[in-house]
This record gives structure tokens, sequence and C-alpha cells, in this order.
């Protein structure tokens, strides 16, 4: 195997905590892989390591890699010692901790469930169905219980958050309040500090809230709209065909400044005043000559981002001030009661899997994280155990991490007083579970700490290996118009850019990407001509689109398009095999069936919802 400099740096280094930043096909899993067996070939024991991954599957694939490389050392070591510690490492890996955090966590209560009390005789709830309908059974109980004592609280919040005709208002936001308090380490402390922010005594302007969070942001907002006005302005000055746009631009930068002022000084009555009167005139001064065609298109997209950021400003600042503080004064209790009713739901559910001696996913981490700490949350005998078993924690899609497996991790990792042994790979770009409340923030705030080597260091893998330089190129330009710090909390700049990888790949024209648009006709009804379907006839949009692509995989494969083979090192034919289709729904899965076995092209679709929509089965009935 031959790695650059970089994944060496990452199979190698050791001594702090380290991050590793992959960008997608930068060979993550290959260095991760090899960096274990390193381990294990300089003496390590596979179970003195933690390694967490996000699927089961990903743990599974890890353990059969680190089996076959295991395997290999075996065969090919001379010294009967050395020989003797791999024999040993393949009898203790399948023992050993590569899982998920989940199934760490389980083992962690199998085998320290004394030390908070747990009946050691539970099922899991894996079938998401009970779970939802345990949960219902328990806010229904309650909810009951609320209605019958005509406690004045709950109606109130009812009729803050229902309606009239039902009370489910209520009930969708006690169980979102619910799942995002259950993300966090301290639930219940969390639940019980909800309603500090509503606490505003005098002006808004002191709130504690306002000044750690809002006001850093309107500062950046306010200050990134005076840069891209000023930028625009020095593309204009001394060209006479711009004169009338820069007046424009000069006034909108004026009233950006001033707001800006307001702001850092904390005068938020002159900064809604300012705000009220914020206006953005017609665009219009720009010159029509086809030789500024260009600028001026380019000098409209800096002037919408600035009006998008000052817009933004305005969606506050629908009050005044004062209002504000009068709004948030009467929204402390409610806040305030919705917080003690989500926490009397989380109680009683507790109580309820207890009696019915059965544990969600979630609990498991909370139950683990409670035994790792200890009650004085200074650590208790497991966390100990741990610290000393593993000699390093490495874990995989960082990014997805949220701040309770956070915390779990911190209990079995070194102290900080200690050699930092964690070892994290991820790619904040590919954080995609936040609507699982994962905490991409977390490998943000790393990302930029490490840098200087405060707490530990980064390494960046960008390099990709498994696409053509084509494909990169395309992909950064894109990223780049989408991605930046505010969106993402990253700029995508040249740290973050995909660098091609692979030498085998020469630049050409034959493989420039290609962007397939399909135009609607004006018939209700479309047709396509080709030479093998002379008379494809299809409904609506969708179907033309799914038709167009079925066409151009055809093409290709008729034309014997050239890919390289990893497998062979050559390039050789496509075949369809080859071939993936990546799709925003699956809604249209039957649809892509039906057209691609009319097109004559073999199709394996998982997860083909509606089966008794499809066609075979609908003759059948």
């Amino acid at each position: 195997e031959t790695f650059t400099d970089t994944q060496w740096q990452a199979i190698f280094d050791e001594g702090d905590h380290l991050l590793v930043s992959a960008s997608a096909g930068s060979g993550k899993t290959t260095v991760l892989v090899r960096r274990v067996i390193e381990k294990l070939k300089s003496g390590v024991g596979v179970d003195e390591l933690l390694i967490v991954t996000f699927t089961e599957a990903a743990a599974k694939e890890m353990k059969e890699r680190i089996q076959v490389a295991l395997e290999k050392a075996v065969n090919e070591e001379s010294d009967p010692e050395r020989r003797q510690h791999f024999s040993r490492q393949l009898t203790l890996l399948p023992m050993a901790h590569i899982s998920t955090l989940h199934a760490f966590c389980l083992a962690v209560i199998r085998r320290y469930y004394y030390l908070i009390g747990l009946d050691p005789v539970f099922r899991l709830l894996t079938d998401e169905t009970e779970r939802l309908l345990l949960q219902e059974e328990v806010w229904e109980a309650l909810r009951d219980e609320k209605y019958a004592e005509n406690e004045t609280t709950f109606f109130e919040l009812t009729r803050n958050f229902s309606s009239d005709r039902s009370d489910e208002g209520l009930t969708k936001v006690v169980m979102a309040l619910f799942r995002f308090a259950q993300a966090h380490p301290h639930p219940k402390q969390w639940l019980q500090n909800l309603a500090e922010n509503y606490q505003v005594s005098t002006s808004l302007a002191a709130h504690p809230l306002y000044q750690a969070e809002i006001k850093p942001a309107f500062i950046e907002t306010l200050s990134h709209s005076v840069y891209l006005l000023q930028v625009s302005l020095d593309e204009m000055r001394d060209q006479s065909a711009f004169t009338k746009l820069a007046v424009l631009f000069e006034e909108e930068k004026n009233q950006a400044c001033h707001l800006l002022e307001a702001i850092k000084s904390d005068q938020l009555e002159r900064a809604y005043t300012l705000v009220q009167q914020l206006s953005f005139a017609r665009y219009a001064g720009a010159p029509r000559k086809e030789e500024y065609k260009e600028q001026a298109a380019w000098l409209k997209q800096q002037r919408d981002a600035a009006k998008e950021n000052l817009s933004a400003i305005q969606s506050f600042f629908t009050v005044t001030p004062d209002l504000m503080v009068e709004q948030m004064q009467k929204a402390q209790p409610i806040v305030t009661a919705l917080a003690e009713l989500t926490l009397e739901f989380m109680v009683a559910l507790n109580q309820h899997k207890k009696n019915k001696g059965v544990l969600e996913f979630n609990d498991l981490e909370h139950d683990a994280l409670a035994i790792l700490q200890g009650e004085d949350q200074l650590g208790s005998e497991a966390s100990i155990y741990y610290r000393q078993q593993f000699k390093e924690v490495l874990v995989d899609e960082y990014q997805d991490v949220n701040r309770l497996q956070e915390a779990i991790l911190s209990w079995v990792r070194h102290t900080e007083t200690e050699v930092g042994n964690q070892f994290m790979v991820g790619d904040v770009k590919q954080s995609i579970y936040a609507f699982r409340l994962a905490d991409p923030t977390l490998f943000i705030e790393k990302y930029l700490d490490y840098e200087n080597e405060t707490g530990g260091r980064r390494i960046i893998l960008a390099e990709n290996f498994r696409s053509r330089s084509e494909v990169l190129h395309l992909t950064n330009y894109i990223f780049q118009q989408l991605m930046d710090e505010e969106l993402g909390q990253i700029p995508y700049d040249q740290s973050a850019e995909l660098v091609p990888g692979f030498p085998n790949f020469p630049e050409s024209t034959y493989f420039a990407p290609e962007l397939l648009l399909y135009e609607k006709g004006e018939k209700e009804e479309e047709l396509l001509e080709t030479p093998d379907l002379p008379e494809f006839t299809f409904d609506g949009k969708t179907e033309g689109e799914l038709l167009m692509v079925a066409l151009k995989i055809q093409q290709l494969v008729q034309e014997k398009f050239e890919i390289y083979d990893k497998k062979r090192k050559e390039n050789r034919p496509v075949t369809y095999r080859d071939i993936v289709l990546l799709a925003p729904t699956r809604s249209n899965n039957l649809t892509l069936i039906d057209i691609f076995q009319k097109v004559g092209i073999p199709l394996e679709v998982s997860d083909a919802q509606n089966y008794f929509q499809a066609t075979e089965v609908q003759l059948m009935i």
C-alpha cells in the first residue's frame, strides 16, 4: 500500500488528541484500519483499543479488515513472539470494543449496572413502533391526569400551543422539547435552565444571551454587508459607466455602517429606528453594454448578498426592544411551565420503562454516562477502569457525534493532565444527521482549536482517490458558491477543497461533466423518439427526466465509455453494474423501475415503496 505524507502522519502520529479532517474519497477508512494495525504491530492489544463507528455495518467491516491484516501478519511473521502476539489478537478480536457507541454503552451497563442501581435484566426497545406507543401511552396518562385535576397551568399551555379542536399542538411541542433534552448530557438540568434565557430585568442589551450570541452575530452579519458593498464600490471606482450605480451602493453601505455602529454601542432603540428606515431602491443604473454585462451581474450578486444580510437583521427588529423585553417577561412563566411539564413526562416515562424492564437506545447513553461520571460527577471506578484499559480511543464519523456522546467519550479517554489519546476522523461537510441531533460544532471547535495545537492537533486529508479531476473541479466550484462560514461555520477555502489524488486520470474533454436538462413540452402528453423506442409516450416531467437518464446510461454502455477498474488497475468499458443512481426521494422508485424495464436496463432498487402499487401487483388485484 502507498500513502501520502499526510496519510502516513494520520497513521503514525501520537502523543496528543488528533483530529483528522478527511474529505470524501480520501481513504479515511483505509488510514483508520492501517493505524489500528500499526498499533497492534507495536505491541498494543486489540482489547486495549476502543474503536467507535457510526453504524454496525461499519464496525463489522472494520473487524473484517483487521482480521485479514492479522491473518496475513501471522502467516508472514518469522519471529515466534510476534507471531504469538498476532495469534492472540485474532483470538481477542471477536470480543474487542469495535462497535457503535450504543453497543459500547450497553457493554458498560452490563459490566457496571450496580453503580446506578439498574436491574441487569432488561430488554432493549429496538422496534420503533413499540417505542412510540410506549411514549404515547405515558403522555396520554399524564395528560388525562392534568385534565382531571383541572390544573390551571396545563390549560394555559394547551390554549397557548393548541387549537380549539385538539391539544395536538402541545403534544408536538413537548415531544420535540423532550427529544432535544435527551441529546444533552444532563437533560433535567437543561430543561430546568431553559427559562433563564427569558429572564430580563432591565434592557435587552444587558441580557447575557444577547451579548453572548445575538450581538456578535449581528456584528458579523453587518460587517459582511459593509465589506460586500465596499468591495463593489472599489470595483466601480474610476469607471464612469457605473457612476449612477455607485451612488446606490454608497447609500446602502452608509445604512449598514450606521446600523453597525448602533449595534456595537448597544443603542438598540436607535438600531430599531434605523432598521425601520432601511430601504432598498430598485437595482438600476447598471450599464447595458455587452462589455459590462459580466461585471454588472457580479455587482448585483454582491448587492443581493448584502441585502439578504440586512433583511435578516430586519426580521429580528419587528417590534421595539422595550416590547421585546415585555414579551420575554410574559413568555418566561409559559416556558417554565412547559419545561416542567416535559420534565414530568420524562420522569414518568423513565419510571414506566423501569416497571416494564425496558430501555431505549438513548437510555443506554444516559445510563452509561451516569455510570462513568459517578454520583459526584468526578469519575467512577468504571471510568478509571476504561481509562487504564484503553491505550487509544478511535472515533469514526466524528462530525455526527452529539454533546451527550462527547461527554461519554470524555470519561474513557485520558484526562487533560495526561497525554492525549483520542483519534477522531470525520468531515464536517458530510454532516447530514442534524435531524438526529448530531452536533457538528464539536468537530468545528476542535478543528479551529487544533489549528493552533490548543488541546490537540489536526491533520487534513484533502486528496480524493475516488473521482476524476473533472468531477472534483466541478464539485469545488459548486461548493464554493454554496458553502461559507455563515452557512456551515467553516469556509470552503483552499484547505477544504477536494484535491485530485489519483495519478492515473489524465484530464480530457472526453470526461467533461454533463448537465442534462429536461424541458417539458407544451402538450400534456410527451413523446420522445429514439432509435430503440420509436414511440415512447409518457406523462409529466418526472417520467421525462427518468427516461432521459435511462437513455444516457444506455448510450454510455453502447459506446463503451471507459472507466478505471481499481482491481484490474486498468481502463475498461463501463457496464450497467458500475452505475449508481442517486435520487432525492424514494417516492418515484416504482416509476423508475417501470421506465428502466421498458428501456431494457437491468436495475436493482433498494426499498422500493408502495409494493401494492407495482404494475404486476395491480394486475393481480
